[in-house]
């Protein structure tokens, strides 16, 4: 069997190899390893974190294969579950106009849990030119502790400074929804593991694989499963060989195993994937 796994991880290398060494002789392998040629606006886009769907449960083992290919160590750094309530009306206002609102507890490896409300923005609805709201605040263990165990309307309760419940607030006025009329209405739990990918000495990447299960507040027997990978890289303008490196990245994702790059949230997706969405 083992020999089996190897014959198998040689065959992909060279399928790999093979195919970099053909496509760098067209047009297209110019602009893979010269990222000086790609328009503006793709290099733009490299500054903020890629997300990367797949589709199948062993694509992480098959992508990691391939950043050793290319000489990467990847290096686990830590591993976090997160269990989240996505709050919205019953027929998804938030949602339709292109928001989300959680209560999230976080578990680290040594059992610590942390409490916090966050109120996000989805990427697709974010005017051009504009920064995206991403409020994420932190809640005291105490109420923290009090949500949890099934106050759910602490958590819109604006007497704790919190600046995302605040904003949430404001934005159900311009938009004619009562907070009464909010509630929970979607359940989710978070595994991620956070790699960091290195060569020569340097991180050059932090990479985290997120494996999400969602499920209707009331019917946990409905389930929806994600593998995202998100690529960060803190990219400036002024570091021409990570720019090289994130495009080459982008490229391999592109090319290999199903794995491609999406701008809609994990949350999206499950809610459509679930018969939720308009």
């Amino acid at each position: 069997m083992a020999n089996k796994k190897s014959a198998r991880g040689h065959a992909i290398l060279a399928i790999i190899a093979i195919g970099f060494v053909a496509v760098s002789l067209t047009d297209f392998g110019k602009r893979l390893w010269f990222p000086q040629m790609f328009e503006a606006g793709e290099q733009e886009s490299l500054i903020k974190p890629l997300r990367l769907e797949a589709p199948q449960l062993n694509a992480f083992e098959e992508f990691t294969l391939a950043l050793r290919a290319f000489h990467y160590r990847t290096q686990l750094r830590e591993s976090v579950v997160y269990s989240d309530i996505f709050y919205d009306t019953d027929d998804w206002q938030l949602y339709r106009n292109g928001y989300s609102y959680r209560y999230r507890e976080a578990r680290n490896a040594g059992g610590r849990i942390s409490y916090a409300i966050r109120l996000e923005q989805e990427p697709r609805f974010v005017p051009v030119g504009s920064k995206k709201i991403d409020l994420k605040e932190p809640l005291p263990d105490a109420l923290g502790a009090e949500i949890s165990q099934g106050s759910w309307e602490r958590a819109l309760a604006n007497d704790n400074g919190n600046r995302a419940t605040a904003h949430l607030l404001d934005l159900l006025w311009e938009l004619d929804i009562a907070p009464g009329e909010v509630r929970p209405r979607l359940a989710a739990e978070l595994h991620r593991e956070r790699y960091d990918i290195t060569d020569k000495g340097r991180n050059w990447f932090e990479l985290d694989r997120e494996l999400w299960s969602f499920h209707p507040f009331e019917d946990a027997d409905r389930v929806v499963q994600l593998q995202d990978f998100v690529v960060d890289t803190r990219l400036t303008k002024e570091d021409p060989e990570l720019i090289r490196r994130v495009v080459t990245l982008k490229r391999l994702s592109e090319m290999t195993y199903g794995v491609h790059a999406t701008t809609r949230s994990p949350y999206e997706r499950a809610i459509e994937k679930l018969g939720f969405g308009p």
